[in-house]
């Protein structure tokens, strides 16, 4: 389980979405189906492709990347950062300034 969350909301809809930050445990133990219960379309197509192509051998590689992803593909839907909850390193805060716009 991630000690960072970042919460995002839509400003359309003001819909709040929290973000873990770091590896997914959930993913590495659950696969695809994931993104997919977070209706993350993209993602759950793409993860259900590598993981029948590897025959589920790169889950942990893909159990590290999916949070970041799936925070930077809400950031592109157009979702704005509301909070962080949680220890936040100074390195990943620097790293999240260079992503999100909102932090600097």
């Amino acid at each position: 389980m991630s000690h960072t969350e970042l919460i995002l909301k839509n400003p359309r809809t003001d819909k709040l979405k929290a973000v873990p930050l770091g590896y997914s445990w959930t993913v590495m133990f659950f696969g695809f189906l994931v993104p997919l219960w977070r209706k993350d379309w993209k993602y759950s197509l793409i993860f259900f492709l590598i993981y029948a192509l590897s025959i589920g051998s790169l889950t942990p590689v893909m159990a590290y990347y999916y949070n970041r992803l799936y925070a930077l593909e809400l950031l592109r839907r157009g979702y704005k950062l509301f909070n962080i909850q949680g220890h936040i390193s100074p390195h990943e805060l620097n790293k999240l300034r260079s992503k999100i716009p909102d932090l600097a």
